[in-house]
């Protein structure tokens, strides 16, 4: 809600917006979500592209709606583009997949429904509204904003990090040490600058956290750190920016490329081709290029597992209950114990599960809880994605110590739904 809050703010003094154009919906955001930008519509798509919900800003879309802007087959247009790049493309459109960008989604919706309520709600024929929302995201959060303890968003960040972190537990740690500690090499790669980062690591792991670590690698600029030919950057003495072709273990490093990376991660581990375990929450940023480009395997990290967390079978295909899954099934009621308090947050009424959803030709009931025992359901697009690109997926770390150090995770498969979700499947895949 901070950075809703942050780039209205910017909207309503740079741009002006009205200040009643902006009241943060929390069950308008969820995870997914495609913004067609020139409709200024809102999309759940299926795995085949064929549009599941829909709304114009935050007014849901009927079932005849749909099929009027659509056609007969509900397919959306820019389907075949948008699931071989998994990105954002220019002014076409744009997705919502993580957590720093859903509250961008609803500033969106709320600037078209102020659009639309200026013109008696009329529709229009074209709706150019990335430009100001693009400018009050760069405001936010621009690399520059940190440091200088200025955007609205950051300054809040570093006076109550606890709000948006929480600090890594011992066992955790422990399980980070046994991992090195068996000669596996671990690196930081992210996009944050490295200030941003080392505040966020400092607080999550304490002041050794640099300790966990063989590279620290910001300002990566993924997804192209996957498939460009970027060069690493290093600080000089004088806090300058200086390219640089030689990696050094504890090292800190900007920008650079999967392909140096990797030549390096050679070295340090002595193996020609030494395979990597890539960790991330965005399917754009981390989990499809990284296994697009790079060819690492992917863990992906999502929360909305707690809140959609299955009881009753464990995603080996054994039961909770059985003896080889004993140890499955006590994570399960802890990471339930966990979810109870988040399940409102990652669960949205109006667009419904992230994973399934009501096919079409049984109209959904938009703004209600699907009832998921009535109809069958159909495969989301993000569902599709996840199983696609992603080799396991959890909802958080800690539920890895866990499982024993040599224990072999079941990997998705394409014909089985429940492969691939720890500690258990989401409910819905036992239909």
């Amino acid at each position: 809600m901070d950075v809703y809050d942050a780039m209205t703010k910017y909207l309503i003094a740079k741009k002006g917006y009205g200040r009643d154009a902006f009241n943060f919906d929390k069950d308008f955001c969820t995870r997914g979500l495609i913004l067609d930008l020139e409709l200024g519509n809102f999309l759940k798509l299926s795995k085949n592209g064929t549009v599941l919900r829909g709304s114009h800003g935050t007014r849901p879309l009927s079932h005849e709606q749909l099929k009027e802007q659509f056609g007969k087959n509900v397919q959306w247009r820019h389907f075949d583009q948008l699931v071989n790049s998994v990105n954002n493309i220019g002014d076409r459109y744009r997705i919502f997949e993580n957590f720093f960008d859903m509250p961008i989604g609803v500033v969106c919706a709320h600037v078209i429904d102020w659009i639309d309520r200026k013109a008696n709600w009329e529709q229009q024929e074209k709706y150019n509204i990335w430009p100001d929302v693009s400018e009050a995201v760069e405001y936010v959060y621009h690399s520059t904003q940190f440091k200088a303890h200025n955007g609205l968003f950051f300054p809040k960040w570093k006076d109550e990090t606890g709000l948006y972190v929480q600090k890594c537990s011992s066992a955790l740690r422990e399980w980070l040490q046994k991992l090195r500690a068996g000669n596996k090499k671990m690196f930081i790669l992210t996009s944050s600058m490295e200030d941003f980062a080392q505040s966020s690591l400092q607080f999550i792991l304490g002041d050794e956290w640099h300790h966990y670590f063989d590279l620290y690698i910001t300002l990566a600029k993924k997804p192209s750190f996957f498939n460009t030919d970027r060069n690493f950057m290093k600080l000089d003495e004088s806090g300058n920016t200086v390219p640089t072709a030689e990696l050094c273990e504890g090292g800190v490093y900007l920008n650079g490329n999967s392909k140096v990376l990797m030549q390096h991660l050679a070295k340090f581990t002595g193996k020609d081709n030494p395979k990597v375990l890539f960790f991330g929450d965005s399917l754009r940023s981390d989990i499809f290029p990284a296994k697009e480009f790079a060819n690492w395997d992917t863990v992906l990290v999502l929360e909305e597992i707690d809140a959609y967390l299955s009881s009753s079978t464990n995603s080996d295909g054994s039961s909770s209950t059985n003896s080889d899954g004993n140890f499955i099934g006590q994570l399960d009621k802890k990471m339930k114990s966990a979810a109870d308090c988040n399940s409102n947050m990652l669960r949205s009424c109006h667009w419904g599960s992230i994973f399934t959803d009501v096919p079409l030709v049984q109209e959904p009931k938009i703004n209600s809880a699907v009832n998921h025992n009535l109809c069958a359901q159909s495969p989301t697009l993000w569902l599709y994605m996840i199983q696609k690109y992603a080799t396991i997926a959890v909802p958080r770390l800690d539920c890895f110590i866990d499982f024993p150090m040599d224990y072999e995770f079941k990997k998705f498969d394409a014909l089985l739904d429940m492969y691939g979700f720890y500690p258990n499947s989401p409910e819905e895949l036992e239909y």
